[in-house]
């Protein structure tokens, strides 16, 4: 009606023909602007949906509780995710604190504990995460920078080692000079248990040395070679081979060259010592063998030892004053045997022929030849000119005689004699100068001829055809008894002819003794012709079992 007031209506209430001027909708949001608190924004009208954007959105007269900017960081708090921080803000920069200070909605990976260890990557060693590296954690030596304070491997790590100085180089450090260090150090090593560290020579372990030192291997005990156990003013150092004896050391009391050491069993003596020679002077062991010396000792128990003169201690018949016997043996050791000559022909060269008896009567070769033997080598007689001339006194013996030999003829004479061995000359069967002894080899026997022709033919002969010895060796004997007359003759041991018919006659001096020819050398049919071997002629006549023994080379008997 005309008068009434304008209400906020879209209508004319007083009829003047015009609306209020805020009863129009600016915005066009259906709101009056007498109705909407911002008729310029379609958006903001009573009916609309209060937005996080600081603004009366449905005209209210009141902002949401969270359309406030508490921290005073430009962002609303709805449009945020902590307004109680400043430093916390959408597009706000993220650090190290475990917080969304960019409100993306989650923390970057170096933000987070991983590894457990309560502590996040970005405030560990080098922003890497590792559960043995964070700020506190304990130093240990692993190469790594754990407690984060920027040094690796402190020597205040608790597995840090101690090293100790080496100063010489043995391997054993001194326990007074030290370092602590995660890694070793130069020049130092990880004991300290040299007892002295300027001798290499010293340390745990070392061998014993003789260098004055008296504890090598740093035990704290005196080296066993560096003292004198036995109190014998020696230790092992200065040679002592067994330091527990006091008797037992390396100095030579009796200037013999040997000591205690040296097992000398009596180092007051010189003549004492380990391979000393036997000497007959009452000490049973000069030469500490421990057996008491061969010559103070009967060994035979004939009541005589070496030292007292018995030249066989091996037999009971022979010794000083036993009676002499046909055995070829020297049974009253007097320096004679019964051996008056023995050649075996073994030299193999020269022109000597030499004696193997106690004699020493060697003979001169003339044209024999040297070959081999029944034992060793022999001489090869030729027939014609080859003999041994034995020009010795000794060889005219005047209490009987015996001959033994090898020989292999090459060849017997049918009517007269190979001669073996003889003493004068043939010849006397033409009434000139006579054997004294002759032993002839020929085909129809072996002739043993004794004494002088000139005083009675005294010879005894063995008539066997022995044509088959030709190119063999055998053994001849002969032997004559002046006391008796017996002669006899023995082939290869065996005794074949015998008699008792020669009387001793003197023997002539004037020739000498010959093997393989007559004394009258110029009768060629007398020269013996093959081999002959192992010569021996004995000054007694021995018996049947002492030939039997020469022959089966058991000699002597």
């Amino acid at each position: 009606a005309p008068g009434a007031t304008e209400a906020c209506n879209g209508r004319d209430d007083d009829c003047d023909g015009a609306l209020g001027v805020d009863e129009v909708d600016g915005d066009g949001d259906g709101y009056l602007a007498c109705e909407d608190c911002d008729d310029t924004v379609a958006m903001v009208n009573p009916g609309a949906i209060e937005a996080c954007n600081g603004v009366d959105d449905d005209c209210d007269g009141a902002l949401l509780p969270d359309e406030v900017d508490a921290d005073g960081d430009g962002f609303l708090a709805c449009e945020e995710c902590d307004d109680a921080d400043a430093g916390v803000f959408p597009g706000g920069g993220e650090v190290c604190n475990g917080i969304d200070d960019d409100c993306d909605g989650q923390l970057p990976p170096d933000e987070l504990d991983l590894d457990g260890d309560g502590w996040m990557g970005c405030e560990e060693c080098g922003g890497v995460e590792s559960e043995w590296s964070f700020p506190g954690a304990v130093e240990i030596c692993d190469g790594f920078d754990n407690d984060c304070d920027g040094e690796v491997d402190e020597d205040e790590a608790p597995d840090a080692l101690d090293w100790y100085l080496d100063a010489d180089g043995d391997g054993h450090g001194n326990p007074a000079v030290s370092e602590v260090d995660c890694d070793p150090v130069p020049g130092h090593v990880d004991n300290g248990d040299d007892c002295d560290d300027g001798n290499a020579d010293v340390h745990p372990g070392a061998p014993h040395l003789c260098d004055g030192v008296t504890d090598n291997d740093c035990d704290a005990q005196l080296d066993d070679n560096e003292s004198d156990d036995d109190g014998d003013g020696f230790d092992e150092c200065a040679g002592d081979c067994d330091d527990t004896d006091p008797a037992m050391v390396p100095a030579d009391g009796d200037g013999d060259g040997f000591s205690t050491c040296d097992d000398d069993c009596d180092d007051g003596d010189p003549d004492v010592y380990p391979g000393a020679p036997h000497q007959c002077d009452g000490v049973t062991d000069n030469d500490c063998d421990g057996q008491p010396d061969p010559d103070e000792a009967d060994v035979d128990g004939d009541g005589v030892t070496e030292c007292d003169g018995d030249c066989d201690d091996e037999n009971g018949e022979t010794y000083p004053g036993a009676a002499e016997v046909c055995d070829g043996l020297d049974n009253d050791c007097d320096g004679v045997d019964d051996t008056a000559g023995y050649w075996p022909f073994d030299e193999g060269a020269g022109d000597v022929a030499g004696d193997q008896g106690v004699l020493g009567l060697d003979g001169q070769i003339v044209d024999a030849a040297w070959t081999a033997g029944i034992v060793g080598n022999a001489l090869d007689f030729d027939g014609v000119s080859a003999h041994v001339v034995l020009d010795h006194p000794e060889l005219r013996p005047m209490n009987g005689m015996t001959l033994t030999t090898w020989v292999a003829p090459d060849s017997l004479l049918a009517h007269s004699w190979d001669t073996v061995i003889s003493h004068g000359s043939a010849g006397a069967y033409d009434g000139c100068c006579g054997d004294t002894y002759f032993l002839g080899y020929y085909l129809l026997g072996i002739s043993w001829y004794t004494g002088d022709v000139n005083d009675g033919f005294n010879l005894l002969h063995d008539a066997t055809d022995y044509s088959g010895h030709v190119g063999a060796w055998h053994h001849l004997a002969a032997t004559w008894n002046t006391d008796t007359g017996e002669r006899a003759i023995y082939v290869d041991g065996v005794l074949t002819h015998s008699d008792g018919n020669a009387p001793a006659v003197p023997f002539y001096d004037e020739v000498p003794m010959r093997i393989g020819s007559d004394t009258n050398s110029g009768l060629a049919v007398l020269h013996f012709d093959g081999r002959i071997d192992e010569v021996k002629m004995f000054t007694c006549p021995l018996d049947d079992d002492q030939i039997a023994a020469d022959f089966g080379d058991n000699w002597p008997f």
